[in-house]
């Protein structure tokens, strides 16, 4: 889908009112839009006009869809991160059961924290992707997890609070753990903290994966990659694919549950037709299906209800493959689809008379169609914070042959705008140069952004073509950001075109004008706000519009076509010509097709990385000080309407629509209801094997040991939520393996000793105390026998018995001391007990350089070694 998201320029205006446990009348005159602001975010309700106009079949069929799209819930959590569901039911239980003081400044910044990890499905910020942490402090935190009913925790078999307060810790307030959502940086796969990959794998690997599988001579081709994981363990990488019985596939099998009762209230056989597909789909994971779904899908112009269910956004993988799971139903609006329909109609004509290469057009626009709708439920990617125009399906090669569905999500832009009338301030009075542009935005503004986003959606997506050599991967990581710019290029191009008069779609000559001035400030300047100082673009859209804007701001200097002015001490962008500004939309929708269509990726990156991510320090400072002044939140999302079942004699005679107004509230409520995907917050467990001074400098002093004692603590140091433990020869000073006993080595690690303790660094370097070592709690001990050599740590035993094959967690990480024998032997039989484990290449020591490479050889062979 390429999703259209409204800009500030529409919707950063705001004004602050209560929540309320209430349920609203659908009462226009009553009806209060926003309901809660926080942070950088303001909290929304949307309508649903039109409803009683629906016959009980129909509001039934919306009903059971609404409730296959909230079953999804927890799904796009996990994917966004993997401990994201660990986090949110934690905030959840704190939520429920706190019983301390719920008026304090502490406990209302904890709110804050829960109500944007409910906002942005995660700790990440929806739209700037970077790690966001509570405001307080942690010693706050544990207070409010221990006065908690710990039975609502997220803990794990057998796990103490205590022990969950260790593991989530860091996990929530280090700052550098988990930084980043989706990286664009060194290797985006590895930097990135998503959840479409799993283990110690690269950019590289994830290319040769799928490389290999891609045939470059499929006309129809699959969407590789699109509803799995790609997972390396123990040196092998395969897709765990979601699925019923798959991942995610207790949701999945929710998910089916409510669509097959939909499809038995469906309005006709197509419905049934594409429902059974998908149903299919989700039951396999076959992506053939996927695609017969769509084909089917997309086919079907004449139902009032509509919904769209799937792994279908790719924006949220760094490599532009993956999809995040998504609902959004709905019914059409009929006043608001004869707009689109002129314009979809008139699809051929449109891509005749576009400005790219005649080789990327195409020649026969098949199967557009376009309408307005009304959002009855949001889910997923589009929950809380939705787009309002919607364009599917993705892939290339069905759009050609079979066409596209291009939506405008009505009932949400109206929401947006009566939000809007809410609020004192405006970021187009701050941002506009002068009265006559302001007057000009709010005389045409609303209008002929509703205009751009049915250009964007119907025809902008759809239009062009690859060649038949160019795979629609070609573009990679740069896609979504090309991709949007191309449809916001079409958009843009084509609002100036006298054809939209003629058409009856812009009332005269001058509407586009707002458009452009709306787009063009918005792009280099007010859309800066919702991004933190010193961080660059990364969100497509606004890359997207950032490229679009910089670009033609150069391109255009030598004419003056957009001057930047400063008055009374601010910055300002004036469109001077709006007619050559439209020649140079015109000029870089040719270049980014002819980039698309040929796949030239090192032509999109450059693109890309010059004029989309970089931002200017100082503008950015100004922006951001002039926008705080207005006391606006820069994102807006929304509650979802309730729709609820009217009994009577018990079978049901109606829905009825309520409007919750209390965000936190209805996200508790979803936690109660939909929360189907097990959260699993076991991480790796590291065993440090040998780290002692006997090894390092002293009776079997080893090579590399020093160097891989600092490179294990640096890796600890950047995953505390992993619990580390030390696994320590403990030698009797007769000791049957030393060379005076029959045994080949000299006295080593003879217990009480300095050369059987462990190196000082972990005590003093490790930053995270329960990661030091400590004999309490997680030091295991072997060949503390007189008789019996013990060169694997498998068997290992704490100070209270415990053995380490009972105690390490599924995934182990191993570093130690040495590669050969000690570090070697614990590794095999962890691998013979079934764990999964990563080996620190670099945290290493060991007896003989030679050994050590040919072991590390035999080993890659099994595990995952990490470089």
């Amino acid at each position: 889908m390429k999703k259209f998201i409204m800009g500030l320029s529409v919707i950063g205006l705001l004004c602050s009112c209560n929540s309320s446990d209430q349920q609203a009348k659908n009462d226009e005159k009553d009806f209060k839009y926003l309901v809660d602001e926080f942070a950088d975010i303001k909290i929304m309700r949307y309508q649903i006009p039109e409803w009683e106009n629906l016959t009980l079949q129909q509001k039934e069929y919306l009903y059971y869809l609404g409730e296959a799209a909230k079953c999804g819930r927890d799904i796009l959590a996990d994917q966004n991160f993997k401990y994201n569901l660990t986090v949110r039911k934690t905030n959840e239980a704190i939520l429920n059961s706190y019983k301390g003081d719920r008026k304090s400044d502490d406990f209302q910044n904890f709110l804050t924290y829960a109500k944007r990890v409910f906002f942005s499905n995660g700790i990440h910020h929806h739209y700037a992707e970077d790690k966001f942490v509570p405001a307080i402090s942690q010693e706050y935190f544990a207070e409010l997890v221990k006065n908690s009913d710990a039975s609502q925790l997220p803990l794990a078999e057998n796990e103490s609070v205590e022990e969950f307060l260790t593991f989530i810790t860091p996990v929530i307030f280090d700052e550098n753990l988990y930084a980043t959502r989706r990286s664009g940086e060194d290797d985006i796969i590895k930097n990135s903290a998503t959840n479409f990959y799993k283990g110690d794998i690269s950019k590289e690997e994830v290319e040769k994966f799928y490389d290999a599988q891609r045939d470059p001579k499929d006309a129809t081709p699959i969407s590789y990659g699109l509803n799995s994981q790609l997972v390396k363990e123990n040196g092998k990488i395969y897709e765990n694919v979601y699925k019923s019985g798959g991942l995610y596939g207790e949701a999945i099998d929710q998910i089916i549950y409510w669509l097959e009762k939909a499809n038995a209230v469906a309005e006709n056989d197509a419905q049934r037709n594409y429902t059974n597909l998908l149903i299919d789909y989700y039951k396999t994971g076959d992506l053939n299906t996927w695609d017969e779904y769509n084909i089917a899908w997309v086919q079907d112009s004449v139902s009032m209800i509509d919904y769209v269910n799937g792994f279908i956004e790719d924006y949220g993988d760094p490599m532009g493959m993956k999809a995040t799971w998504e609902a959004v139903v709905n019914f059409k609006d009929l006043e608001a689809t004869k707009r689109s329909s002129i314009i979809s109609q008139n699809a051929q004509w449109f891509e005749d008379n576009s400005p790219v290469d005649e080789r990327f057009k195409k020649k026969e626009c098949k199967g557009v169609t376009a309408k307005g709708i009304i959002v009855t439920t949001l889910a997923g990617d589009c929950f809380p914070a939705p787009p309002i125009g919607i364009n599917l399906p993705n892939a290339d090669w069905i759009r050609k042959d079979y066409g596209s569905k291009s939506v405008t999500i009505t009932n949400l832009m109206e929401a947006y705008d009566k939000a809007a009338e809410e609020s004192p301030k405006s970021v187009l009075a701050e941002f506009a140069y002068s009265q006559e542009e302001i007057d000009l935005c709010k005389k045409y503004g609303s209008h002929a952004d509703v205009v751009h986003t049915d250009l964007h959606e119907c025809l902008g997506h759809g239009s062009g073509q690859l060649l038949p050599t160019t795979s629609p991967n070609s573009l990679k990581e740069y896609n979504s950001a090309l991709e949007e710019a191309r449809a916001d290029l079409f958009g843009l191009y084509y609002c100036a075109d006298p054809i939209m008069v003629e058409l009856g779609i812009m009332p005269d000559m001058e509407a586009y004008k707002a458009a452009y001035a709306n787009f063009i400030r918005n792009g280099i300047m007010s859309q800066l706000s919702r991004i933190e100082l010193g961080k660059n673009v990364t969100e497509s859209h606004m890359q997207d519009r950032k490229l679009i804007s910089e670009w033609c701001y150069e391109k255009g200097k030598d004419d003056n076509v957009i001057e930047k002015k400063v008055k009374d001490g601010k910055t300002y962008f004036v469109i001077n010509d709006y007619e050559k500004l439209r020649g140079l939309f015109g000029e870089l929708l040719a270049e980014i097709q002819r980039i698309k269509s040929e796949g030239d990726y090192e032509a999109g990156k450059k693109m890309v990385e010059t004029y989309a991510v970089k931002v200017d320090p100082a503008l950015h400072k100004e922006v951001k000080e002039r926008y705080d002044a207005l006391n606006l939140r820069p994102y807006g999302g929304f509650i979802n309407p309730d729709i609820v079942p009217v009994e009577k004699g018990g079978k049901v005679v109606d829905y009825v629509i309520n409007y919750p107004s209390d965000f936190v509230q209805q996200h508790l409520d979803y936690g109660k209801k939909y929360s189907f995907v097990k959260e699993n917050h076991a991480a790796p467990t590291h065993l440090v094997v040998d780290m002692l001074y006997d090894f390092i400098d002293g009776s079997l002093a080893c090579g590399h040991s020093e160097e891989a004692v600092e490179e294990a603590i640096k890796y600890i140091n950047a995953h505390p939520e992993q619990e580390v433990i030390y696994i320590t020869d403990c030698h009797p000073a007769n000791h049957s393996s030393f060379v005076d006993f029959g045994g080949i080595w000299p006295p080593h690690c003879v217990e009480g000793t300095r050369g059987g303790a462990i190196h000082e660094s972990f005590y003093t370097k490790v930053e995270n105390p329960a990661n030091r070592p400590d004999p309490n709690r997680n030091i295991f001990r072997k060949g503390c026998k007189q008789d019996e050599e013990q060169y694997s740590g498998y068997e290992a035993v704490n100070s209270n018995g415990v053995a380490l094959k009972d105690y390490a967690n599924k995934d182990v990480v191993v570093s130690g001391i040495a590669t050969e024998y000690c570090v070697y032997n614990t590794v095999n039989e962890f691998l013979k007990s079934g764990r999964n484990v990563e080996l620190l290449h670099d945290a290493l020591g060991y007896v003989d350089y030679e050994g050590h490479k040919k072991t590390i050889k035999d080993l890659r062979e099994m595990v995952t070694v990490v470089e």
